[in-house]
């Protein structure tokens, strides 16, 4: 515990693993990421019409959910090595374990890989 009555243990673990689990599945079974999923495959089906070759990497990103690890590193990164001001509070404020949610933008992420860097333009438009 530090001084801000912050406790890392099993049960933020547990938490943490649960609600990031509901999350995704709320992600996978939503419209948005089935909308997003349909729009990948038709700019790559046009794409490979127009130019004899496919566009992606792989058609099916995987949507996964960040690695506690990752939510501690960044949370580490926000609240101390990136922070100017420390020990006083980043911007915006502290990075907890009650805010990660609301906090940290990419709990539920995925990778779309596109085979050119200069085609990446296509999926921008």
């Amino acid at each position: 515990m530090d001084r801000r009555g912050v406790r890392l243990g099993p049960s933020e673990l547990n938490y943490y693993r649960s609600l990031s689990a509901v999350l995704l599945n709320d992600v996978r079974q939503g419209s948005a990421w089935s909308s997003l999923a349909g729009a990948i495959n038709e700019i790559n089906d046009k794409y490979s019409v127009a130019m004899g070759d496919t566009l992606l990497s792989d058609r099916n990103p995987e949507i996964v959910a960040k690695p506690y690890e990752s939510i501690l590193s960044k949370t580490y990164r926000k609240n101390i090595s990136q922070n100017d001001r420390y020990p006083e509070p980043p911007d915006g404020g502290w990075r907890l374990p009650e805010n990660w949610y609301s906090r940290i933008n990419d709990v539920i992420r995925t990778t779309i890989a596109n085979k050119y860097l200069d085609r990446v333009i296509v999926f921008a438009k």
